[in-house]
Parts: structure tokens; C-alpha cells; sequence
């Protein structure tokens, strides 16, 4: 994705839905590209990079601050969106004056309950069409989301991450449990 390299660094972090990569940010890149220096990694267990061992929470937040340590930025705004807005938040908490802005988009990173809605996303097992379709229409709230095109990117997309049901297994709440941060992490 093109970027100013000169602009001031944005790091994207997508959510932790089957078949969800880096990409998802696109059009946000995009429109951001011009301005920023834009980062949108796939976090481990997504697209190609290897699965995560251990604690999510832990390996994401590394991940990140590996990355943007790699790339030489010491100060960056972050983008999540659910459990990558966890992660946002667990990347401030970690290095609260490298991030200068947080922006945490249906954010998990908080104590509460498993939502049935994640538990079921988590729950994707067998890709198929009807699955993807199924799918769209959980993330989106919306059955209109699920045309043609968007299933079958969303199908293929999930074809390639088929041990994804290994990512979360069951009991899930665990999984959110492991991304929320303390109350002290959460009000610095």
C-alpha cells in the first residue's frame, strides 16, 4: 500500500475474524496514505504469518512494538478495531509516550462477558459459502453486506486460514479474558 514515509506513522490493527488480515484496512490506508506513514501488519494467526503460542494479548501487543521498533518509529498513533483495539490499548498501556493517539474501534480490552456474537464468530469452523455469507452478515449487522463479491472474497479469504478454529478453541471466554487489561493499565 503506498505511504508517505515522511508523515507521521499510523498503525493499523485489524479484528480477530476468520479470513481477517491487514487488508481489511485498505480503504482506510488509502485515504490515510497521503498524510501518514501507514502500518497495517497482519497480527500473528492471520494471512500468512505463523500462529501465536502463549497469551494473545502478549504476542500481538510484542508483535507491534517489534514491528514499529523495526521500522524506526518512536512515537505512532494506533488504530484497532475489537480485539485489535485491545491491543491498541495493550500497546499504549506498554509505551504511553510512544503512542500519541488511540483510536479503539468496538473495543474488547475491557473485563466482560463473552458476546455471543464473538463467540460465534470464533466458532467459524467450516468455510463454505454459505458460511462466509453467514459471516458478513455477524460482522456487518447488516445482510445487505453480503453481496456476491464480499462472500466470495470472504470464502476465499477463510480458505486460507483453515486451522482458524484452533486460534480460539473452546472455552472462549478465556480468549477475552486474555485481552482485557487492568483497571490501572486501562485508566493510564
Amino acid at each position: 500500500m503506498p505511504a508517505d514515509v515522511s508523515g507521521p506513522p499510523v498503525l493499523l490493527l485489524h479484528g480477530s475474524g476468520p479470513g481477517t488480515t491487514g487488508a481489511a484496512w485498505d480503504p482506510l490506508a488509502a485515504a490515510l496514505a497521503p498524510r501518514h506513514r501507514v502500518i497495517a501488519p497482519d497480527l500473528l494467526g492471520f494471512g500468512a504469518s505463523p500462529r501465536p503460542a502463549g497469551s494473545l494479548r502478549e504476542a500481538w501487543t510484542r508483535q507491534a512494538l517489534e514491528l514499529v521498533d523495526s521500522l524506526g518509529v518512536d512515537s505512532f498513533a494506533v488504530v484497532g478495531n475489537s480485539a485489535g483495539a485491545a491491543i491498541a490499548l495493550s500497546i499504549a498501556a506498554a509505551r504511553p509516550r510512544a503512542v500519541t493517539r488511540v483510536v479503539a474501534v468496538g473495543a474488547m480490552g475491557h473485563a466482560m462477558e463473552l458476546p455471543a456474537g464473538l463467540d460465534a464468530l470464533w466458532a467459524y469452523a467450516t468455510p463454505s459459502l454459505e458460511r462466509a455469507r453467514e459471516l458478513l452478515e455477524l460482522i456487518n449487522c447488516d445482510p445487505a453486506a453480503a453481496t456476491p463479491e464480499a462472500v466470495e472474497g470472504r470464502y476465499r479469504a477463510t480458505l486460507a486460514q483453515p486451522w482458524y478454529p484452533e486460534l480460539f478453541p473452546p472455552p472462549r471466554q478465556r480468549w477475552v479474558d486474555d485481552l482485557a487489561l487492568t483497571r490501572t493499565e486501562l485508566e493510564g
